[in-house]
């Protein structure tokens, strides 16, 4: 996963020494995993980039509530949903951009390219019609790679409610995408 020391010992060093270094590299391998998850739940990349600064200013006032047996990961994608959900209940939701953010593509054909761009907007559109729940849940499974477990941590369910629900957001989110060439062309497993 990461080269050198723990996220639970960097945060715990910067709890006990104040080392900004530790702070700083745990802001280069979660602030943009948390930048991520925020834009793509709120739909709004002006307030996931504030909000990513919440996060980490959140991170230092409530250092001293870290419990250090506990994922560092699942602490601060905790902290990233709750001020994300209050962040929606602020302001109804209400969402400045229209498009999905874009994503990064490396395909060779520019035919390709567009047809991979318009799917990953198709997915994009369909995740964002989900509910934040759903949304949440498939983001930080799919995008961000946490366990069911950690997921539980972070919505505040155990590890096989969470995994339900990845389940039943993924099978709301297939309901929600429109038929591929790429999707429909591929064979089915055990057809």
């Amino acid at each position: 996963m990461t080269n050198g020391p723990s996220d639970e010992s960097l945060f715990l060093k910067y709890r006990a020494d104040g080392d900004l270094e530790a702070f700083g590299r745990l802001y280069d391998r979660y602030g943009p995993a948390v930048f991520r998850f925020l834009v793509r739940l709120l739909h709004d990349r002006a307030a996931a980039e504030d909000l990513v600064q919440h996060v980490f200013l959140r991170v230092h006032e409530s250092r001293a509530a870290f419990d250090p047996r506990r994922s560092f990961r699942t602490w601060i994608f905790t902290i990233a949903r709750r001020l994300a959900v209050n962040w929606a209940a602020r302001t109804g939701g209400a969402a400045t951009e229209t498009d999905p953010p874009d994503l990064e593509d490396e395909a060779p054909s520019p035919e390709h390219r567009a047809i991979v761009r318009d799917e990953a907007r198709a997915l994009e559109r369909a995740l964002s019609s989900l509910s934040r729940e759903d949304a949440e849940v498939l983001l930080l499974a799919r995008y961000e790679g946490l366990s069911y477990e950690e997921i539980g941590e972070v919505v505040g369910c155990t590890s096989d409610a969470a995994k339900m629900r990845v389940h039943r957001a993924l099978k709301r989110l297939a309901e929600r995408l429109p038929e591929s060439p790429r999707r429909t062309a591929r064979p089915l497993k055990g057809v």
